[in-house]
């Protein structure tokens, strides 16, 4: 077939931008002769329904904005309306594209599709969530820039924040978490269980916790379902490097939550079987944590434990672990230790590290208050009881 002359049907001048397409880039200046000789009046690729959407889903799959920058315009809006599995063939291209990480498709096809397709969902998320999960920054730009909104919610009600910091699997969410803060993600707004982003980050990550901090998060926040601190979320997952973060920002020890919990309450909530593993790691993380000034409050006569409010009768078995953790201790701390406790609880402000920071102190002490003199690298549980 003669790809370029002007007698060619326009069945015929499709089925060649479909060869030339399926030859990449390598047969781009055909495809431009192609397109200027049979394209240039009403007649649109778009004639041949089956043909335009393999020619479409090519181009996409092969990721090159010339390819389609010169194919678009010559594709009917008529087409690109109707629908396919439910959305419109624009935005079903669209989130092809999004879910493909061809970034630089993204913009073309935006502007065709408007802000419908833009803020559309595709496999039960928005768009702009799967590119930022998928590790697709640079399409997730793409999509801010044409109307995607940063603090769009999931189906459970959840910002893309408090989804990228829940990941464990994640290796690349601290970037990822940085990223959107940068772009302006809301560090405060709560997922549907309640919790801040800084409380699930206090379960997973001790870095993230710092970025949030900076990002201007309380580090002694309560969530509006529990009562719950990022303390007391980090000592019910057992999260050592979140619970370390956290003393070491300010984090108050003895804050009770809505049923009289404190955090060494939650942590010991799951430490009722001696010869577990898991039980035992909890119980030397409390023998560590109690030394530092972690507590749990002895109740009144007549008062029920937080296990109890349900009514039920039987033997407190966190005040069974609790006393055996603090049968074992011995010794009391040393007078500055002492001191530094109540420092720190008469610190006031929303930053206990820029309140610090602003002390008439020098800078040892200041780091003394913060937990932070211990020269380690990789500060634990174990090095803030050393002094």
């Amino acid at each position: 077939m003669d790809l370029v002359e002007s007698c060619s049907s326009t069945e015929g001048a499709i089925q060649a931008v479909h060869w030339c397409v399926c030859q990449g880039v390598d047969k781009l200046h055909v495809l431009k002769e192609l397109i200027s000789k049979h394209f240039r009046f009403r007649s649109k690729i778009s004639n041949h329904t089956i043909l335009c959407t393999d020619i479409l889903l090519k181009v996409i799959d092969i990721g090159n904005e010339e390819l389609l920058e010169i194919i678009l315009p010559h594709v009917s809006d008529d087409f690109l309306s109707q629908k396919w599995s439910g959305k419109t063939i624009i935005t079903k291209l669209l989130c092809i594209a999004v879910e493909n990480g061809k970034s630089k498709l993204v913009p073309l096809l935006s502007r065709r599709g408007g802000e419908e397709a833009v803020t559309s969902w595709y496999r039960g998320r928005p768009m702009f969530h799967l590119a930022v999960l998928a590790g697709n920054l640079e399409v997730a730009e793409e999509l801010l820039a044409a109307g995607a909104n940063v603090m769009a919610t999931d189906s459970r009600k959840d910002p893309i924040l408090i989804t990228v910091i829940s990941d464990s699997k994640d290796e690349r969410k601290e970037e990822k978490v940085a990223w959107l803060l940068r772009k302006g993600a809301d560090p405060k707004r709560c997922a549907s269980s309640g919790k801040e982003p800084i409380h699930v980050a206090a379960a997973h990550s001790g870095p993230i916790i710092v970025q949030l901090l900076n990002a201007g998060c309380d580090v002694n926040t309560q969530d509006h379902i529990k009562g719950d601190t990022p303390l007391h979320v980090a000592c019910a997952r057992c999260c050592e490097d979140g619970i370390v973060t956290l003393v070491q920002h300010g984090a108050k020890f003895n804050i009770l939550n809505n049923h009289g919990e404190t955090p060494l309450e939650k942590l010991l909530k799951f430490a009722q079987n001696f010869p577990n593993f898991h039980s035992k790691t909890r119980i030397n993380i409390a023998k560590s944590l109690v030394r530092i000034g972690f507590r749990i409050p002895s109740k009144e006569k007549g008062e029920k434990s937080s296990m109890h409010k349900s009514g039920r009768v039987g033997r407190d078995k966190i005040a069974d672990v609790y006393k055996s953790v603090m049968a074992n201790m011995t010794g009391t701390g040393s007078l500055q230790h002492l001191c530094r406790l109540r420092v720190r609880d008469e610190v006031k402000g929303q930053s206990f590290e820029k309140s610090v920071a602003s002390l008439d102190v020098p800078k040892l002490v200041k780091d003394y208050l913060m937990f932070k003199d211990n020269p380690s690298s990789e500060p634990t549980i174990k090095r803030l009881v050393e002094e």
